[in-house]
């Protein structure tokens, strides 16, 4: 009887995956992530069946069980996160993500440091004109 209701369950799991797009990643492929997003009844947002893509992730290792840990890219000290096979695709070669531009509205637009409350006295020595 286990034979005959194991060999069921594998041509079963054989019928079902022979339908499945899967996608092989290897250790190092920069991939997105789909997620669901959760409605919220104060700000009268309904999100059925709606996904949100974040990313770009690193691949890092595969459990074994149709899932992959990944990684955020610009930040390897980040933990590791879980995802399903379905929820992950591959970004293609032509459409790797670039480094962020350093620039003065890049640095102002960053929120790790607060702004500088006269920036040409602090670093040019120039005084306003109303202070004068």
């Amino acid at each position: 009887m286990k034979i005959l209701i194991e060999d069921r369950r594998e041509a079963h799991d054989e019928r079902v995956n022979n339908k499945k797009n899967v996608v092989q990643l290897v250790v190092g492929d920069i991939v997105m992530a789909r997620t669901t997003v959760q409605s919220d009844v104060s700000t009268n947002k309904v999100a059925k069946l709606s996904y949100q893509v974040r990313g770009p992730f690193r691949f890092v290792t595969w459990t074994g069980r149709g899932g992959y840990f990944v990684r955020k890219l610009y930040k390897p000290d980040n933990p590791t996160l879980k995802f399903t096979v379905v929820d992950l695709y591959p970004l293609p070669p032509s459409l790797k993500p670039c480094d962020p531009i350093d620039s003065l509205y890049t640095r102002y637009l960053n929120q790790l440091y607060s702004p500088i409350v006269n920036p040409l006295r602090k670093s040019l020595s120039i005084e306003l004109y109303n202070e004068t």
